[in-house]
């Protein structure tokens, strides 16, 4: 991430980096963003680094392919954003004897196309990809299939697997038995195509890279496991429709920030505020400061913020949920504080201070991401309010906010932003 790496060199991390390349095999294009700024740091900037990857790509396999590949690579990072494919089993490998098991995801099929989404998602991404495979030129595909499609479409397949897994147990629980037969099918199907993409791998260019994908026990993972289903015999498999449905994105009672769409931006001779693009649940976030800047009292009048317009709210108070990067403090003696507040209503301090490898830290670290709650109080003869996210300790990023007066239902992370 660029942000956490320009932390490190802006604070003296500017002659040696290390990197771990125990699995550098399918890692080239991480390793080569990682050493190209080591060579090199300053030719990067919050504008050009999330086209780094595309660039080298159509570097190797051609600029008629640029625009795809940036497209792709999107898509690729921000589904795993909030959870990584090897995540999707929701175990925790080292907490026995509790959550070591597989079990169903936190999506929800039933609200906001939370789960529908996603595998929409996952799937267009498969198949755009597939796509671009059939028409590179043939001599690229083997390099090509190893380094960007297959990631892409056992991605996929991982996350049906998992989410096919967990529509069979709940329609067992509505009593469709005939859907949950297909669900359960399509889980095995989805986990026997990760076996088939693996074997394509291993057999390119005559074997070149055989072994390097397995589905091998894991010392304590069983993310490559088949999950359990039930399926019963004598019913005959139903298909059931699974897609986004078309209303379900409407938002009742409550409402996502677009972050892009803020209403005003204060900053400050010491501080800058900047929006993110490419990274976080939406693929954009705001950074309240740079982290080596001082540090602000979030509660003070002029302290910089980014400030958004909300409409008309017919309830008395709001619950808000920030949605933060899971970032430490940058050195002993600063904390990760930042502001929150509606109508210049008392501020509410967020602060992230977990202790590495408790359950709180591997929570942050499983769903990328830390979570801040407040409420607050609502004038109801008022037709528009202010929300504001005021710096503390600079440095810190918000990637989703979500405003609650009674109308949300439950999702993983959240709704997503509108138009994404």
């Amino acid at each position: 991430m660029y942000e956490e790496l320009k932390k490190a060199y802006d604070t003296g991390a500017d002659r040696y980096w290390l990197l771990n390349v125990g699995d550098i095999k399918p890692m080239e294009l991480a390793v080569t963003t990682f050493f190209d700024m080591a060579w090199d740091f300053d030719r990067f900037d919050y504008q050009n680094v999330n086209r780094h990857q595309a660039d080298y790509l159509a570097g190797v396999f051609g600029q008629t392919f640029r625009g795809e590949f940036q497209t792709l690579l999107d898509d690729y990072y921000r589904l795993a954003w909030s959870r990584k494919p090897e995540f999707m089993g929701w175990e925790r490998e080292w907490d026995a004897p509790h959550l070591e098991k597989l079990s169903d995801t936190e999506y929800s099929f039933a609200n906001y196309n939370d789960a529908r989404g996603r595998l929409a998602d996952y799937r267009l991404l498969s198949d755009k990809v597939k796509k671009l495979l059939d028409v590179m030129p043939k001599a690229y595909r083997p390099a090509f299939y190893e380094m960007v499609a297959y990631p892409a479409m056992a991605s996929y397949q991982m996350n049906r697997k998992f989410l096919m897994a967990q529509l069979n147990h709940e329609l067992l629980k509505q009593n469709d038995v005939a859907g949950a037969n297909w669900a359960a099918r399509e889980s095995k199907l989805a986990f026997d195509s990760i076996q088939a993409l693996n074997d394509c791998y291993n057999s390119l260019l005559d074997g070149k890279w055989n072994y390097m994908m397995e589905l091998a026990p894991g010392w304590c993972a069983k993310y490559q496991n088949m999950p359990d289903v039930t399926f019963t015999e004598g019913v005959v498999a139903q298909e059931v429709d699974i897609n986004p449905l078309p209303n379900e994105d409407v938002l009742q009672g409550c409402a996502v920030l677009d972050l892009a769409d803020y209403k005003s931006k204060t900053e400050s001779a010491t501080h800058s505020l900047q929006l993110l693009e490419g990274l976080g649940y939406d693929w954009r976030c705001i950074q309240l400061g740079e982290a080596t800047q001082p540090v602000v009292d979030p509660r003070a009048k002029d302290a910089p913020r980014f400030e958004y317009e909300l409409g008309k709210i017919d309830a008395d108070s709001v619950e808000v949920t920030v949605y933060t990067l899971p970032f430490f403090p940058i050195y002993e003696g600063r904390s990760t504080r930042f502001g929150v507040s509606v109508d210049l209503s008392e501020v509410a301090i967020g602060e992230n201070l977990p202790k590495e490898y408790s359950p709180e830290w591997k929570t942050q670290v499983l769903q990328n991401g830390a979570v801040f709650k407040a409420v607050f109080p609502i004038d109801l003869m008022k037709e528009k309010h202010t929300l504001a996210l005021i710096c503390g300790d600079p440095g810190m990023i918000v990637q989703r906010v979500v405003v609650d007066w009674g109308g949300l239902k439950k999702t993983y992370v959240g709704p997503r932003s509108y138009g994404k």
